[in-house]
């Protein structure tokens, strides 16, 4: 149990588990389940946890964590109490223990261990031992064989607590995607039975094993579970609660750290304009300029508002769907799609009906969004080199942040159409007839890398081999209604109404303002959101403000202007303490900032920073990019002077600082390769001096720094 707490207190600052009545619900299962159990001293507890997929874990000492993907998962109550059941199973015949016990022997060659103390020494120095052996934890036969002992627990204690016998089987074989097919003598003879059809089997073959006299009585409320799963998804939020022991003092941040906003739209209809930051998005009305209310939506994609300016909608990363409803100011539906494969990238249709996923196989689906399930699977879209495929799998910053273009992929305005391609290939759909449109000709070179909707019936695309004679056309009949100049840097981007086209990035600048009907770029803008309705043109200032200006005079003074209140900040990239605990420093993706921990004023304001160190009166920072013209480097800003007193800019090497310490892999050899043959460097980033070096002629090993102190 000592380790379990050990083990709980890392997987609770690493994913967030959540405090409220669902816990309380979950527990009352699993104690009913343990009246069915061998009597045992361990303590078990479980919690939910909000993780992005249909899981739960056990670790030594009675602890479960059930993730809320998989409380929505369930259809009832008696599924959801087998695979409670199930996780106890693995606790109560202690094979969490017995893992980590072989483990340890293995790699520190531990048969004892002492005090709380002691045990937290041990996982230290199990994780840090961990890469240099190899074939250390469980084989794949030994975790299958646990995890069917697990499922004849399971079955026995969810039959003799009075619950479904056939409810937890029929639970493995929807997640699992089995659709009922559970191998046999002659699949095993040839080893083709996969372990989930197995599972599923023996998970039947325990149900049918046992007579009718081994049922206990139903105590099932039929109300209970559909309230809770009703109550997880709605505060899906909001549900992380604020927990913590031991609060000594608490300090407001003044001012706080705002983030850029991500994201403008005007409504169709113009009345509306909505304004997107990491953390949520403010609605506004056009005239006057002034904030409506504001949705909590982290981690959502691009919002948008529905064809009739009435609602808006948004997907998240993790395929949660919302629609808003303006004029009461509330949420009018919420829905999940429960999928084992996650999205590399998504999009949602205007209308909220469709979702269109690219999955981890870069497999391309249409999902409707009220049943959670494919209509239509296309296998065509796949990567067409090496080189996107090495894209697809590496660049997890932007797959995580949800702003990856593996493909392009846009529905039309009116969610009629359907369109992606990947530089090879195009697909293209009728969402209505739910029928495939024929790509040929100038249509399919416009759809092929990057293009875009300016209504439901025209489209405008880059033509690779003729940038600047790209096309705009009619779609889906292809017919040319004009030529337009792009470069193979611009990521399209259609206004809300008007003749013209956003271009992303554009010159030094992220976002840019095209105007079609005589092919003028007239905008090159520092902040990235930016729209457009007819004539008037809405973006961010550099002093945070949203401004509205006319397409004729973006010069001159604006139309209206207004504050956003200050949102949640969602994503911090790092934060820091000085070691006297008086002064903080953190930052987002957008800027930077330090604070007077004792009266929670700002010191300072600075460019967004990837690591930081506070010492005396300087920020060593690493310092990010901004543009062509603000490279990366890391420096020393002077608290005192707000002035850089010393700036080492980064090149190839690419140092990766820590703390007070940055970590810089040289290569050696005529291959130059990092992971082979290379040296690494540790130096003080105070000084920039080396302070060790070691070099790996065979393999460069994985470096993880645990503190600020030590590496």
């Amino acid at each position: 149990m000592e380790l379990g707490d050990v083990l709980a207190d890392q997987f609770e600052s690493d994913y967030a588990v959540l405090n409220g009545p669902e816990n309380d619900y979950l527990q009352s299962i699993a104690d009913r389940l343990l009246q069915q159990m061998p009597s045992s001293k361990l303590r078990f507890r479980i919690r939910l946890t909000d993780q992005d997929e249909i899981n739960a874990i056990t670790l030594p000492g009675g602890r479960i964590y059930v993730t809320r993907k998989l409380i929505l998962a369930a259809h009832s109550e008696d599924e959801l109490a087998g695979v409670i059941a199930h996780e106890l199973g693995h606790g109560v015949t202690r094979e969490p223990s017995a893992d980590y016990s072989y483990m340890w022997r293995q790699v520190l060659g531990v048969v004892t261990v002492g005090d709380r103390a002691d045990i937290v020494r041990k996982v230290h120095q199990f994780e840090e031992n961990l890469a240099k052996h190899k074939d250390v934890r469980p084989t794949e036969k030994q975790e299958d064989a646990e995890q069917l002992i697990a499922d004849q627990i399971a079955v026995f204690a969810t039959i003799r607590a009075g619950y479904q016998p056939d409810a937890y089987g029929e639970f493995w074989d929807r997640i699992a995607g089995t659709k009922g097919r559970t191998g046999n003598s002659w699949t095993d003879f040839w080893r083709s039975t996969k372990p989930e059809q197995k599972r599923l089997r023996e998970i039947r073959r325990y149900a049918a094993s046992l007579p009718p006299s081994c049922s206990g009585a139903s105590h099932v409320d039929a109300k209970a579970f559909p309230a809770v799963q009703r109550q997880v998804l709605e505060r899906a939020a909001a549900l992380s609660l604020e927990h913590l022991p031991g609060l000594l003092t608490r300090t407001s941040l003044r001012p706080a750290l705002r983030v850029d906003l991500q994201h403008l739209r005007f409504s169709p209809d113009g009345k509306y304009l909505l304004a997107q930051d990491d953390s949520g998005i403010f609605v506004l009305t056009r005239q006057p300029l002034e904030v409506r209310f504001h949705i909590t939506a982290r981690n959502a994609h691009r919002a948008l508002f529905s064809p009739d300016s009435q609602a808006i909608l948004f997907s998240t990363r993790d395929l949660r769907i919302e629609r808003w409803n303006i004029q009461k100011q509330a949420r009018d539906s919420v829905e999940e799609i429960l999928r084992r494969i996650r999205c590399l990238q998504s999009e949602l249709a205007p209308d909220g009906n469709t979702l269109a996923c690219l999955d981890y196989h870069f497999d391309f689906h249409l999902i409707n969004v009220q049943t959670g399930e494919p209509f239509l699977t296309e296998t065509s879209l796949k990567p067409i080199n090496v080189y996107s495929l090495y894209f697809a799998l590496m660049n997890d910053e932007q797959i995580e942040n949800g702003s990856s273009r593996l493909i392009n992929l846009q529905f039309s305005p009116d969610a009629h159409y359907v369109v992606a391609s990947n530089g090879a290939n195009v697909f293209a759909y009728d969402l209505l007839k739910r029928a495939r449109i024929s790509v040929r000709g100038k249509l399919k070179d416009a759809l092929l890398v990057s293009s875009v909707f300016l209504a439901p019936d025209r489209i405008v695309g880059l033509i690779w081999t003729r940038q600047d004679r790209s096309e705009i056309l009619r779609f889906p009949e292809g017919d040319s209604l004009g030529k337009i100049a792009l470069t193979s840097k611009n990521m399209l981007f259609a206004p809300a109404k008007g003749d013209f086209l956003i271009l992303r990035p554009i010159d030094k600048f992220p976002v840019g303002l095209l105007d079609i009907s005589n092919n003028k770029l007239l905008l090159g803008h520092a902040r990235s959101a930016l729209d457009v309705y007819e004539k008037t043109v809405a973006v961010e200032q550099l002093d945070g403000q949203l401004a509205l200006f006319s397409s004729d005079n973006l010069k001159g003074a604006a139309l209206a202007t207004v504050q956003l209140p200050q949102s949640p900040f969602s994503d911090i990239r790092t934060v820091t303490v000085s070691d006297d605990l008086s002064m903080l420093a953190a930052s987002g993706y957008q800027r930077g900032a330090v604070w007077n921990l004792a009266d929670g004023k700002r010191i300072a304001l600075t460019r967004p920073f990837a690591g930081a160190y506070l010492e005396g009166n300087s920020l060593y920072a690493d310092f990010s990019a901004l543009d062509a013209d603000h490279k990366r480097f890391i420096g020393d800003y002077n608290l005192n002077t707000r002035s850089l007193d010393r700036t080492d800019y980064v090149g190839d090497d690419d140092p990766q600082q820590n703390g007070r310490y940055t970590i810089t892999w040289k290569a050696a050899g005529k291959k130059k390769e990092l992971d082979f043959n290379s040296t690494m460097e540790v130096r003080d980033v105070r000084s920039n001096s080396l302070l060790w070096s070691r070099s790996f002629p065979r393999e460069a090993p994985g470096v993880h720094p645990f503190s600020q102190e030590h590496t």
